[in-house]
């Protein structure tokens, strides 16, 4: 299943942000807790913001 992430790099968008923290408090993640990565992408104006939990 491709992430928001993978399609919007195959559709040729620049991510501008990425980031993994931990779900719980959005600190650097800690290997073995659950986390999300945070991405983002600039398309025009717009800022696209999405979490991926891991």
């Amino acid at each position: 299943k491709n992430t928001t992430r993978d399609i919007l790099i195959n559709e040729g968008f620049e991510l501008d942000y990425l980031d993994v923290v931990n779900q719980q408090d959005l600190s650097p993640w800690t290997p073995g807790q659950p986390g999300v990565i945070l991405a983002a992408v600039l398309l025009d104006k717009i800022r696209l913001i999405d979490n991926i939990k891991i």
